[in-house]
């Protein structure tokens, strides 16, 4: 896998989750409700962006997948976020 892959939606929504849920445990609960979303588009259209300045890609084009990247991670940690609270509150 090329680093310029990332470049596409899906793979850089994956990036972001993973580095969201790295960032969540340093938040306390009501940051984590409050900024994961904001803080989701902002890593996704930095991490875009550097991608596609080092892979001399189109910037405007990694700026808006970015932005899209990181909305669809937004969306996808809300949605997945209270079966998985769910889930860890029964196990325990």
């Amino acid at each position: 896998m090329q680093l310029a892959d990332l470049l596409n939606v899906g793979g850089l929504a994956v990036v972001i989750i993973l580095a969201l849920q790295i960032v969540k445990p340093l938040l306390s609960s009501d940051q984590v409700t409050k900024w994961t979303p904001s803080l989701a588009v902002v890593l996704g259209i930095v991490v875009a962006l550097v991608v596609s300045l080092t892979q001399a890609a189109d910037p405007a084009q990694g700026v808006l997948t970015g932005f899209l990247a990181g909305c669809s991670a937004a969306g996808l940690y809300d949605v997945a976020r209270p079966p998985i609270a769910a889930a860890v509150a029964k196990a325990a």
